[in-house]
């Protein structure tokens, strides 16, 4: 099905293609995240108690040697990049409810370690692997939206769901799926 491999030009023309649903999506993240923090500050114990029990999941996981590590977060990281982009096939405003529910717990985190902490060490060790997982987590979500929308045009008889799915795909497969490998050696290597 996946026969052609974006070249670096093709992926910048796809990001371009999409850089209004790309706008969007940062937003919702940047709403939802804003979101997060303020009501963890209003409420610090929703905050702790999530981050205990974020805390706990993760420190089973931090166990685990560091190449099971990574490919754990490459594996996890993978699967809900996939979500939010074929997820918009049904609806478009999954990938935006997905976006929008992990940057409230961004937030959440991000409050309660910035009160141990400080917020600039905390934007400073999410800065690392941010810089590559956090672009295509939105760029899968921003082709997830694109898909919603190629599916409201198609009910309406204009829409071409199957070329835009390939297209989708062919950027998710080789260009996400590389950086976000990138981005779980770089995390891991920040844990260990």
């Amino acid at each position: 099905m996946l026969k052609h491999r974006p070249t670096y030009g093709e992926f910048r023309q796809y990001v371009l293609a999409v850089r209004h649903h790309l706008f969007l999506a940062a937003l919702m993240l940047i709403a939802s995240t804003t979101a997060g923090y303020g009501y963890s500050a209003l409420n610090p114990e929703f905050s702790a108690e999530l981050t205990s029990e974020l805390s706990s999941e993760f420190g089973a996981l931090a166990e685990l040697p560091a190449p099971l590590l990574m490919l754990r977060i490459f594996a996890q990281n993978s699967v809900l990049c996939f979500a939010a982009l074929i997820l918009g096939i049904i609806l478009a405003i999954i990938p935006i409810l997905f976006l929008i529910y992990n940057g409230f717990i961004i937030g959440a985190v991000i409050y309660t370690a910035s009160q141990e902490h400080g917020v600039m060490l905390v934007l400073v060790n999410i800065l690392p692997h941010g810089l590559i997982e956090i672009p295509m987590i939105l760029l899968s979500v921003a082709i997830g939206i694109r898909l919603g929308q190629e599916t409201v045009k198609k009910l309406l008889g204009e829409g071409n769901v199957k070329k835009e799915l390939i297209g989708g795909l062919e950027i998710y497969a080789f260009w996400v799926l590389p950086l976000l490998f990138i981005a779980a050696a770089i995390e891991t290597a920040f844990i260990i």
